[in-house]
């Protein structure tokens, strides 16, 4: 996976070829194609769109049918282990809602199988352990692979001094803390949403 992914992943002028491309379950429609689109990803972008700028009541339906999206791609992917190995439901909403804002009449379904086309080249392809990274205020969980991306990140960066392997420690912390004050974010020392997001788009 790059450290870089993030950017591609996300580029606007990528949603268009995505929307494109056929759907992985190619072989799960009936005689002449068709399948049915079961909860909120028969529903409108637009609709999303709605919930998802007012926090409205039903968001978390919409984050939930993500998540059972990307783990349906998951199970029957070859060589996929996790397609979103670092971006979080509320992430992906994020990016979906951005789509769906230029093409509210499209369905929710096919914005996020969009979104899931192209985060397909940065997935995790092999099993990798989940770390703990906690400081005395909070902890997040994250995967060994992307650990090793963050901290070869940090040290392309100036942040970290050298490469270090295994669970997570008060260098690789500061490292982070260090990073996130050059980006004026919040200095939580962990590998947070927030703070993956400015490190997979540096150039």
């Amino acid at each position: 996976m790059s450290v870089h992914g993030f950017r591609s992943s996300f580029a606007p002028g990528l949603w268009l070829c995505a929307m494109l491309l056929v759907a992985w379950s190619a072989h799960a429609r009936d005689k002449d194609g068709a399948f049915a689109v079961k909860g909120v990803g028969s529903l409108t972008c637009r609709e999303f769109v709605t919930q998802h700028g007012q926090r409205g009541a039903r968001l978390s339906n919409y984050v939930g049918w993500i998540d059972g999206f990307m783990t349906g791609i998951n199970q029957h992917t070859p060589e996929t282990f996790d397609l979103a190995p670092w971006q979080g439901g509320s992430l992906l909403a994020y990016a979906v809602a951005g789509y769906c804002r230029r093409a509210p009449e499209e369905s929710f379904y096919k914005a996020v199988r969009g979104l899931a086309q192209t985060l397909y080249t940065n997935r995790l392809t092999d099993a990798s352990d989940v770390l703990v990274a906690s400081t005395a205020d909070a902890q997040v969980f994250v995967y060994a692979t992307v650990l090793t991306d963050v901290r070869s990140a940090l040290i392309e960066m100036g942040h970290l001094a050298q490469p270090i392997d295994g669970a997570f420690d008060n260098e690789t912390a500061a490292a982070l803390r260090r990073f996130q004050r050059s980006k004026g974010l919040p200095e939580s020392g962990l590998p947070d949403q927030q703070t993956l997001v400015e490190i997979y788009r540096q150039p």
